[in-house]
């Protein structure tokens, strides 16, 4: 029994020892980058699946690559997977382990043709990677001619920055249609679109993607000549954004339809293209305090108190209203300009504080004014100055004035207090003569204490006025009181700055994800204190840049706008400077050199 255990574990031994050395591992140390598409024939409207895929390496930045126009790519996310393969060679196994990055992205398929997605691209240390060209054929499906798409505008001669409403009508000819799609219509740059409430009425609505932007389309029937229609409708504001003649639309609708005994099919259908003509504001005419406003606003004013004495502090807050996007009301009107308020009142360097979060047709703004003078009775009137495009000319819209009382106080500093002694100096008094007189043996008696304190050692009243013993007394209570403003100022500034320091963060993780747009309203928008997407391309005028740098960041959040505001890896489609966050926070750090901003970094 013993001999045969032994001989077990010998062969087990032995067995061991021959074929676990032909049992080898390998690290795949090629890289490669390889692109491929969910298909290679779809429909113009369709949204299919593309990927990267990075094999052999590892690393946290996004691939490079830029969408055809008849693309609308946008990332989604990333992963990372580990594969083994295994294979014999020269009569030993051996296992490769390969590791692979997926870079996923949606594309949205916008004009029928072939269509080919140049190659990514990714930097890894010193290397460069490139992958293959993906070429995709694209169809348009079925024509409803049974369907037709409407635009209707006030008109099609516009001034710069105008926001005129744009209605779209669908006469659906079979309301057996269902999954359709608005992403393949064609907008210029030249226009940006902004939807609106539509203030149309029916049994359903729907949720609308157009241009990136939701809409909230409804669905209703109507009668035309006898014969009932069903029809979708929604709103958009049209803003041109460049002078001179551009081309809106087509606007097209890419949907599934059900006919009785026939399969289920793709269709479309479009609209006829708009062209408008867009002209400069006239310059005749226009107010000093003009800042851009266009359309017409309601303004309404209000003060946190009515009754103060000269120099205390009322906030005084302006409610602006109007149909947006409001163009041009990016601040409240510039009061430290107008003589009604500068002649009577101070009013805060530090401007306008915009209410957060915005709400639809509203703009909220706030600061602090300091009446000057006691014969004061009245706030005045909010002036603000706008374009009035329906008459052609500039208009200025007021606010209520706000009554209030102002009264006079006297400040009583320590030269006052100073002053009243010297302006009453006590009478002098015959110093009484003590004459010393010889006691028992001991200690000699001291002179009546009113003597003592009349001795020529210490006069209390001449200790009062002198202006060493004033300066120690007041030391200790000066210095309190600025500690405390101190303490105080800090704390209001600790949390600002970690608001900053924390966007500052979030935006270099978006930066480096390819959300270029994203990140910049992130920081910007922590330092001016609103949300992210509440930042516009409209704030930057808060910051002191320079030319090119402006332009760079104002061209990329105005293309963002125009889309969306972008969560996603659609900014990829576009070229972004390199190193445009940081060398815009630099800007920012020279303008505002009380920012955490080296310690963020």
């Amino acid at each position: 029994m013993k001999t045969t255990t032994i001989q077990l574990i010998i062969f087990i031994t032995l067995f061991i020892m021959t074929v676990a050395p032909s049992v080898a591992f390998a690290q795949s140390t090629s890289v490669t980058l390889q692109a491929e598409a969910a298909r290679e024939s779809v429909y113009v409207g369709d949204s299919i699946t593309f990927q990267i895929f990075l094999r052999g390496a590892d690393t946290n930045t996004l691939p490079s690559i830029e969408f055809p126009d008849s693309v609308r790519g946008v990332y989604r996310r990333s992963g990372r997977q580990s594969f083994r393969s295994t294979r014999i060679v020269n009569g030993r196994q051996q296992q490769t382990i390969n590791d692979r990055i997926t870079f996923l992205y949606t594309i949205t398929i916008i004009e029928p043709g072939k269509i080919i997605i140049p190659a990514a691209t990714i930097r890894i240390g010193p290397n460069e990677y490139r992958s293959n060209a993906v070429m995709i054929e694209s169809v348009l499906p079925q024509l409803a001619i049974e369907d037709r798409v409407e635009l209707l505008l006030p008109r099609t001669t516009l001034y710069l920055n105008e926001a005129v409403p744009l209605d779209v009508t669908w006469w659906i000819g079979n309301i057996n249609t269902s999954d359709f799609t608005l992403n393949t219509s064609e907008f210029s740059e030249s226009v940006s679109l902004t939807p609106v409430e539509t203030g149309f009425h029916g049994p359903q609505s729907f949720t609308l993607e157009i241009a990136g932007q939701r809409v909230i389309a409804v669905l209703d029937q109507t009668t035309i000549k006898g014969v009932e229609k069903a029809r979708m409708r929604f709103r958009l504001m049209v803003t041109p954004n460049q002078v001179g003649r551009h081309t809106l639309g087509p606007i097209r609708i890419v949907f599934n339809r059900a006919e009785p005994n026939k399969r289920p099919y793709r269709a479309f259908i479009e609209s006829e293209q708009v062209e408008l003509t867009v002209i400069p504001l006239p310059v005749e005419g226009k107010p000093q305090s003009y800042d851009g406003a266009i359309g017409s606003y309601q303004l309404i004013a209000s003060a946190s108190i009515r009754s103060v004495n000269v120099g205390d502090p009322i906030e005084l807050v302006v409610r602006i209203s109007g149909n947006e996007p409001m163009p041009g009301i990016t601040s409240g009107p510039a009061i430290n300009q107008d003589r009604a308020f500068t002649d009577s009142f101070k009013v805060a360097s530090e401007g306008w504080r915009e209410d957060l979060p915005r709400k639809m047709g509203t703009r909220i703004y706030r600061t602090t004014i300091r009446a000057t003078d006691a014969t004061i009775d009245e706030i005045p009137p909010i002036q603000l100055s706008s374009f009035d495009t329906e008459t052609g000319a500039y208009r200025v819209f007021r606010s209520n004035s706000i009554p209030i009382d102002v009264r006079a106080v006297k400040e009583i500093t320590l030269a006052d207090a100073i002053g009243s002694f010297k302006s009453n100096p006590p009478a002098a008094t015959e110093t009484e003569q003590s004459q010393l007189v010889p006691v028992e043996t001991g200690l000699w008696a001291h002179a009546p204490i009113e003597g003592m304190l009349r001795h020529d050692g210490f006069d209390l009243q001449s200790r009062i006025r002198s202006p060493g013993w004033i300066a120690t007394m007041s030391t200790g209570p000066l210095l309190a009181c600025a500690s405390l403003i101190a303490v105080r100022r800090r704390r209001r500034m600790g949390t600002d700055s970690a608001a900053i320091r924390r966007a500052w963060a979030i935006a270099k993780k978006l930066d480096t994800q390819g959300l270029c747009a994203q990140s910049i309203r992130t920081y910007l928008g922590a330092i001016i204190g609103c949300e992210p997407d509440s930042f516009s391309s409209n704030d930057l005028e808060a910051f002191t840049l320079d030319s090119d740098l402006r332009t760079q960041v104002s061209t990329l959040l105005k293309a963002d706008e125009q889309s969306g505001f972008a969560r996603s890896g659609d900014q990829q489609a576009r070229p972004v400077p390199a190193g445009l966050l940081h060398a815009l926070r630099r800007a920012v750090e020279l303008q505002h050199q009380s920012l955490p901003l080296r310690r963020a970094s």
